[in-house]
C-alpha cells in the first residue's frame, strides 16, 4: 500500500483532493485529468522514492482507485 499523503504529495495535489479523487466522490468537482493523475500515481506506486507507510497513515486500497 501507498500512503494517502504521498500519493497527494506526487501528485501536486492536497490530501482531501488526493482522497476525493481516489473515491471517485461525486460531492465534488474534481477534473478528470487530476483523477487520472492520482490514480495512476497511487496504482503504480510511483511516489518519487518516498517511503512506503502502512494503513495507519491513511493508506490506499489500490483495489478501489478510480481509473
Amino acid at each position: 500500500m501507498v500512503a494517502l499523503q504521498d500519493v497527494a504529495h506526487a501528485a501536486g495535489v492536497s490530501i482531501a483532493t488526493a482522497s476525493w479523487a481516489v473515491n471517485d466522490s461525486k460531492d465534488v468537482r474534481i477534473p478528470e485529468e487530476t483523477k487520472k493523475r492520482v490514480g495512476r500515481i497511487a496504482k503504480s506506486g510511483a511516489t518519487g522514492g518516498m517511503p512506503w507507510r502502512g494503513a495507519w497513515h491513511g493508506a490506499v486500497r489500490l483495489d478501489r482507485v478510480h481509473q
